[in-house]
């Protein structure tokens, strides 16, 4: 990660402060000079550096995007300029703005302000490329961390804003948003905006948790310093610019101040007490190329505060050519060394000094105690949190569940001090974790008591490849190298992520990405860890094998694990102890998962049919419910069933026709036939990466098929305009965030209805689907406020308001709880009445067994069967079993329901 790119074992680029020094340079020329020769020379020897080093593109490219800035701003100036001796044109004065002569001098003027842009612009392109933005983040002093967290986040979001606009903007397209002009584009910029607002948070309290800042900070008289330092620049560069005549004054004034803001940023840095995993050496190339960049770093900074004139240069009142000195001009010459030298070789010895190596001894378990904790959003009106006192054992494998928006994620971050301190609000009680309070412990320092793992893996990433991600807390503790090296090898090891170490953080599946994220938490060995529903985005394969990691390592190291999860079928078998959240502001029920059962409205299937027989003690696993079910009176099975859709039209509704689509070569959809007919359900399932949300994408047009047709009732869509496809076909995207960005939930249904020209004559009274949806209370709330469970109700909500004649829900339930999945199956079971279509893409097995007409497994690209799902849910071949099916095999029973319709009564099993 150090410099353009990491092969495995070793990377060649310059040292990261090499680079900082020539940016540097290179912004001192761009903002020191109005000299087109020097900024060309500058833009030339910098453009040379890119293409060496492979950080830009082809000389081509880069001039498709320069010359177009350089004719903008060349063409603003001409016409709204009207300054200068050589005539080109004269428009009328009447005309607003651009009435009067347009001058060759106006046009000059405004390319060397284009120069200035294409100068600033490219060296932004190259530092991105040749300094990691984490790298960044770990070389700015932890004290400076809020800046090394903007610097961060800037880096890392802007250039990726092509890649998000298209997101975005296809998001909106399946709303029926088309953009035109002007005015279309702020709904897809305030996305845009709001996702790196929230970059930024997720990346702040991942640091925040992983002990970042938690380092020494500025005694009074070291932050009086830095003021009269950052006073002393600001004055003197205000000076040198109204005072002409006593410029120099000015800079040297302004130098001083700089000065002194270095020695004690430096006086301050040199108590960091922050470790290195990898450290950096400077070599002979990396020397010659900083004191390369240095010369006209000082030769272009001691110009503007001696001979300023020597970088001046204005074309009015007529045009003459610029004035160019041979010494500034081979100083500037010198920004092409990076080309020049060849940058060393930096390779990783692991086989180094290393401390032995030594079986994990986390430190002593730890009870957390919650003493009367309400808490308060900052901009909420009620506690999300009242009242609440509970305790949680040490050693304790503790589930936390409840309904979506009730407050787990929260409950969750008080145990490791992320609320208050970074969420701000009012909070009052006391969390206890072992000894520590959190109201006077903040993250940084509870971060060796407590690993904590988010929602989404990718979000607390703060470094680019695994063996340095699991590192990065380690380094903020000062942890010596040596030691340091001996705890990431036990940690890969522990986890299975040594074949990994090496691979870029972007390139795992989801569940290397859980086991990395894991492992960050795990790497100070911690008392505690936290989980925020760490299955959400997995398979079934891969979430059980990050449940089975947890429970090896809860035996194994003795720490306390306490995770949220709405999927309460798969944490079950390994919970202890279970704490659920009835809603908002109510106490928590505490204890065994069977005892707090007994009163939970909504149970997984097994939890469910235990309690409709009487079965005591109440099961809670399929295992625990074997017994019971042997016992039962298995009087009949089920008899095959065929499909009988809700409309008498035997035509499919929707029809794909052997469907290829590759992405970069690799076949991604290899010949898919796929109908779904009017009032049908088909569940489309299969593991992580076979191609299911590719071939959604397909259908509505947000990608084009190389080969193959889809046609919707009887016409063909292949490849057709999403935005009008989507009128008609209603599409979920698996991460429906990118939908949100009205102000408020009821205004996300209208806009769709605008968009789509229904608003004066809505299919479906928005009122009646938000009820529907359960979302009525939350008519006025801003979406994104919302819980992830009910953003994605919202999503439903704003792709079906003009009812569709197909639905493809991609992942619909991911972050539902058990009540908003029962909401969903209701609205499916109306769609089907009203003779829609759906085709659903999920991982949940029990949704698929509640609302299946016809199940398709795909795998690697190709349907390998399909079939009612009384068949393909209960052979275990091809997909993964209900509980139900489990408990109950070959009998085709998928649901508690099944079971009790057999005549089943519980005083006969009960004996």
């Amino acid at each position: 990660m150090y410099g353009c790119s990491v092969a495995r074992g070793a990377s060649r680029s310059f040292h990261p402060h090499v680079w900082l020094a020539w940016g540097g340079a290179g912004l001192a020329v761009a903002l020191l000079t109005r000299n087109p020769l020097y900024l060309s020379l500058a833009w030339l020897a910098v453009v040379w550096v890119g293409l060496a080093r492979g950080f830009l593109p082809d000389l081509p490219s880069l001039l498709r995007f320069v010359l177009p800035l350089l004719g903008l701003t060349t063409f603003w100036n001409l016409l709204t300029v009207h300054v200068g001796e050589t005539v080109l044109l004269t428009l009328p004065s009447r005309l607003p703005l651009v009435g009067g002569p347009l001058t060759l001098e106006a046009g000059a003027w405004g390319a060397v302000n284009g120069g200035i842009l294409a100068l600033l612009l490219t060296l932004f392109l190259i530092l991105n490329r040749a300094i990691s933005p984490h790298e960044l983040t770990r070389m700015v002093p932890a004290f400076l961390r809020e800046t090394a967290l903007v610097a961060s986040v800037a880096l890392t979001f802007v250039p990726q804003t092509a890649r998000a606009l298209r997101e975005i903007r296809e998001a909106q397209a399946v709303r029926g948003h088309r953009v035109r002009g002007v005015r279309d584009l702020p709904p897809l910029l305030l996305p845009l905006l709001i996702s790196g607002l929230e970059q930024a948070v997720q990346l702040a309290e991942a640091l925040e948790a992983r002990g970042y800042g938690g380092g020494s900070r500025p005694s009074t008289k070291e932050r009086a310093l830095l003021a009269v330092g950052l006073a002393g620049m600001l004055g003197g560069w205000l000076a040198a610019f109204l005072w002409s005549a006593g410029a120099w004054v000015g800079h040297c004034v302004a130098a001083t101040g700089a000065a002194v803001v270095a020695w004690t940023l430096w006086r301050v840095g040199r108590r960091d007490r922050r470790t290195r995993y990898r450290p950096l050496r400077w070599t002979a190339a990396d020397r010659g190329a900083a004191i390369a960049a240095a010369i006209p770093l000082v030769a272009f900074l001691a110009l503007a505060m001696l001979r300023p004139s020597a970088l001046a240069y204005v074309p009015y009142p007529r045009i003459a050519p610029p004035p160019f000195d041979p010494l500034v001009g081979t100083s500037l010459v010198l920004l092409a060394a990076p080309a020049l030298l060849t940058p060393p070789a930096r390779r990783f010895d692991r086989s180094g000094p290393a401390a032995p190596r030594r079986p994990a001894a986390p430190r002593q378990p730890v009870p957390i105690r919650f003493d009367r904790v309400t808490f308060t959003y900052p901009t909420a009106s009620a506690p999300v949190l009242r009242d609440v006192s509970l305790e949680i054992p040490p050693g304790t494998f503790a589930l936390v569940s409840g309904a979506s928006g009730v407050g787990k994620s929260t409950l969750l971050r008080c145990i490791n001090g992320l609320v208050p301190h970074a969420s701000g609000g009012r909070f009052g009680g006391r969390v206890w974790v072992g000894g520590m309070d959190t109201r006077t412990a903040g993250p940084g320092d509870l971060a060796r008591w407590v690993g904590f793992v988010f929602q989404d893996p990718e979000a607390q990433f703060v470094t680019d490849r695994v063996e340095e991600e699991v590192a990065f807390a380690l380094e903020n503790a000062g942890v010596e190298p040596g030691r340091m090296r001996a705890r990431v090898e036990e940690v890969l090891d522990r986890l299975g992520l040594s074949p990994l170490r090496d691979r870029p953080l972007h390139t795992l599946s989801g569940g290397e990405m859980q086991r990395v994220a894991i492992g960050a938490a795990l790497a100070l060995e911690p008392a505690v860890l936290v989980l925020d529903e760490p299955t959400s985005q997995l398979d079934p394969a891969g979430a059980q094998e990050v449940l089975d990691l947890l429970a090896r390592l809860r035996k194994d190291l003795g720490i306390t694990v306490v995770l949220a999860e709405h999927r309460l079928e798969r944490v079950l078998p390994y919970a202890e102890l279970m704490v659920y959240l009835p809603g908002v502001g109510q106490p928590p029920l505490v204890g065994p998962p069977r005892e707090v059962l007994r009163d939970v409205p909504l149970v997984p299937p097994v939890v469910a049919l235990g309690r409709a027989l009487g079965w005591e003690p109440l099961p809670v696993t399929v295992e625990e419910a074997r017994p019971f079910a042997a016992r039962l009176p298995l009087t009949s099975s089920f008899e095959p069933e065929t499909f009988q859709p809700a409309t008498a039209n035997p035509d499919p509704l929707l029809v794909v026709e052997g469907l290829r689509f590759s992405y970069d070569g690799a076949e991604v959809l290899r010949g898919v036939d796929l109908q779904v007919r009017a009032g049908e359900r088909v569940v489309l399932m299969g593991p992580n990466g076979a191609g299911k949300t590719t071939l959604l994408r397909c259908i509505v047009g947000l990608l084009k098929p190389q080969r193959g047709k889809v046609w919707l009732g009887g016409k063909e869509i292949t490849g057709a305009d999403p935005a009008t496809v989507c009128r008609q076909v209603g599409y979920l995207p698996q991460d429906p965030n990118a939908l949100l960005f009205a102000e408020s939930v009821r205004e996300e249904l209208r806009l769709t209805l605008v968009n789509h020209g229904l608003a004066d004559r809505p299919p479906i009274s928005p009122e009646v689907l938000l009820e529907r949806l359960g979302l009525a209370r939350l008519a006025d709330a801003y979406p994104r406020d919302l819980s992830v469970g009910e953003r994605a109700r919202v999503a439903i909500g704003a792709v079906t308001v003009t009812r569709p004649r197909v639905l493809l829900l991609d992942e619909p339930t991911r972050g539902l709880d058990y009540r908003a999945k029962e909401n969903l199956l209701q609205l499916l079971d109306r769609w089907r009445e009203d003779g829609a279509g759906v085709l659903i893409v999920t991982h949940d097995v029990e949704l698929a067994a509640r609302a299946a007409d016809r199940v398709v497994v795909l795998r690697k690209g190709e349907v390998v069967d399909e079939g009612p799902p009384r068949r393909l849910l209960t052979d275990g071949r091809g997909t993964p079993m209900p509980q139900i099916a489990c408990l109950f095999p070959s009998t085709g029973w998928l649901t508690p329901k099944d079971v009790l319709r057999q005549g089943v009564r519980g005083g006969e099993q009960g004996r």
